[in-house]
């Protein structure tokens, strides 16, 4: 027997204790890469949280591979994403991840360096991310209600200063990218800030990003997979090596156990 296919049988129960795991935790960080199966794309989906990760594979994305996965259908927490729209069909609460509109904030500040109001909205996610850090040094689990209005202004007149700026932005395409920036912006606004109202939920999904990182590389040097089943036997595999490193296990050690039939991370 091909020996990623039996470590993937033998490895069933540990993959379901992960699952178990990541459904008891208040967050679940999410990503979703491309890859190759023989010239065609097939998709990667991380489930992630501090302790626990798991790969799934399918040949499409949107809400049919999420559904066949099982974990976010159940999930009653927090689900961390970048901008992705589908993921609101699940979870109790859904987090922005501010590093990821980051990117555009700051290609906007690159493309047109005029328009401030990017540059005053950047500065303040980052800005609340820091006095948050501070906050929480001190034992603190939350802004006071007199801190939360004030950001609250600050992020509501940054945004009406843009409704100007923009009409002034002499190219249609960049034009264009700023206001559907900030339509995002105003649309997703408590999804985003969030993190100030409960010290809790993360500012990012840095770790989720981290995590999907290695399937990225995977596509770069080998350029993808033979077969989608070997494909998922691989994120089996990796869903477990990866745990274990989060929870400061040896791999080598934890792989030996599966093959002995023992099932971990319960």
């Amino acid at each position: 027997m091909n020996f990623k296919k039996e470590f993937s049988l033998k490895a069933q129960s540990t993959l379901e204790n992960i699952e178990n795991n990541l459904h008891n935790g208040k967050t679940i960080f999410t990503d979703e890469t491309s890859s190759k199966n023989n010239g065609q794309k097939i998709y990667t989906r991380n489930y992630s949280n501090p302790d626990n990760v798991l790969y799934k594979m399918h040949p499409n994305k949107r809400h049919d591979p999420i559904k066949a996965d099982g974990i976010l259908t159940k999930y009653l927490g927090g689900i961390m994403g970048d901008h992705d729209t589908t993921l609101y069909k699940y979870g109790t609460k859904r987090y922005e991840c501010n590093i990821h509109v980051g990117r555009y904030l700051q290609e906007i500040i690159k493309l047109v360096p005029d328009v401030k109001w990017v540059h005053n909205m950047k500065t303040l996610l980052f800005k609340m991310k820091a006095t948050r850090e501070v906050a929480i040094e001190f034992g603190c689990t939350h802004f006071i209600q007199e801190k939360l209005n004030e950001y609250n202004l600050e992020f509501n007149e940054v945004l009406e200063s843009s409704l100007l700026e923009d009409k002034n932005i002499k190219s249609k395409t960049f034009r264009g990218k700023a206001e559907k920036l900030r339509r995002r912006l105003l649309k997703y606004k408590m999804n985003r800030i969030y993190f100030i109202y409960d010290f809790e939920v993360p500012f990012d999904n840095n770790l989720s990003e981290s995590d999907i990182r290695i399937f990225k590389i995977n596509t770069k040097v080998s350029g993808g997979f033979r077969s989608l089943k070997g494909a998922q036997y691989f994120a089996d595999a990796l869903s477990v090596i990866k745990t274990a490193k989060k929870r400061k296990m040896n791999p080598t050690k934890v792989i030996e156990s599966i093959f002995n039939n023992q099932a971990l991370f319960s």
